[in-house]
């Protein structure tokens, strides 16, 4: 996902290569954060897939 890329590039302080919307940015931002509450095991995996869930919902509704 280029979402991620560009997520990276902030993080990193760079300047962005794709012009992406802001909302893509801030799920991606959202996801990577459950992914990461997920590996510390800060988080069940219900409450990850529920956070996710919630992120990936502004997708479907999209198509």
């Amino acid at each position: 996902m280029k979402q991620h890329i560009v997520v990276n590039q902030l993080a990193a302080g760079m300047v962005t290569t794709h012009n992406t919307k802001m909302k893509f940015i801030l799920n991606s931002m959202r996801i990577k954060h459950s992914t990461a509450l997920l590996t510390t095991e800060a988080i069940t995996i219900k409450e990850f897939l529920i956070q996710c869930s919630h992120c990936v919902d502004g997708y479907l509704n999209i198509w």
